[in-house]
């Protein structure tokens, strides 16, 4: 069974070379087998600590950010080594070693910053950017983890808790757009009290206009479109009550018409009567 390795409390930094020897005397064979191995660790006083930063918090499908780490030992920042982070879909989070093996995105420090820095291009549907993974979808919206790793120039390794952890949100501008137009539209249904037949058919015009547009990229771009078809639902429904609370409207207007024309007729008929007798 596999056993953990105890460092001493106290041990000295360095490199050191653990040696393994084994016997196994076996009956079958009616002979002792002897083996032996030898492996390294290293030994260090601490772990590098990191606090990780993108250039932009609002962020999209295909775009170029910059990412800034800050990384120090007991205190003091790092200046020299080797460090490269590593961009992956968070829900890949335990596929992480396979993901991450050929992609990886190089830090540089920068004195004038007092930094590592970074460049990382988003993915997009047109190309899958600083990720070295396909997901099949022309959609890579989503919650992403950037992971921190490397040594200094003494051969201190990075912490691997969640300090080495920058976690985002991307977002599809196809999809952003059609969000805002569906708010607006919103926002146009809500703050009239009455909405004319012109703005009615106008706002049914756009929403049939957003469906096909949802309908085409949810089969051809195979988008997860589901939460905003809704919305487009409810704003039909909501548009459709609209239009029926106009429509009575219309309707009671028309008759008050007809009744008032009615009673003026009525008048005028016992005036030129009166006028006769």
């Amino acid at each position: 069974m596999p056993t953990g390795l105890y460092v001493p409390m106290g041990t000295a930094p360095g490199l050191y070379t653990i040696l393994i020897n084994a016997t196994y005397n076996s009956y079958s064979y009616g002979m002792s087998f002897y083996g032996e191995f030898y492996g390294q660790i290293l030994v260090t006083g601490g772990l590098l600590n990191s606090k990780m930063w993108l250039s932009s918090s609002n962020l999209s499908e295909g775009q170029n950010v910059v990412l800034f780490a800050n990384i120090t030992y007991n205190g003091t920042p790092v200046q020299y080594g080797m460090f490269s982070a590593a961009l992956f879909p968070t829900d890949l989070s335990n596929s992480y070693y396979s993901i991450t093996a050929i992609e990886q995105i190089p830090l540089y420090y920068d004195s004038s910053l007092g930094l590592w820095v970074g460049d990382i291009q988003l993915p997009s549907q047109t190309s899958p950017g600083s990720i070295s993974i396909e997901n099949g979808l022309t959609d890579w919206a989503g919650n992403y983890t950037i992971y921190l790793t490397g040594i200094n120039a003494q051969g201190v390794a990075t912490n691997n808790n969640f300090t080495s952890y920058l976690q985002f949100n991307l977002t599809n501008p196809i999809i952003d757009g059609i969000q805002a137009e569906l708010k607006t539209l919103q926002n146009e249904i809500n703050s009239n009290s009455q909405l004319t037949q012109s703005q009615i058919n106008s706002i049914e015009s756009e929403l049939t206009g957003i469906q096909n547009q949802l309908n085409y990229l949810n089969k051809t771009m195979k988008f997860n479109v589901s939460s905003l078809q809704s919305t487009v639902s409810s704003l039909q429904k909501s548009l459709s009550n609209e239009k029926l609370a106009t429509q009575s409207q219309g309707s009671s207007l028309l008759i008050a018409v007809l009744i008032g024309l009615v009673a003026l007729i009525v008048a005028l008929l016992a005036i030129a009567r009166k006028r006769k007798a």
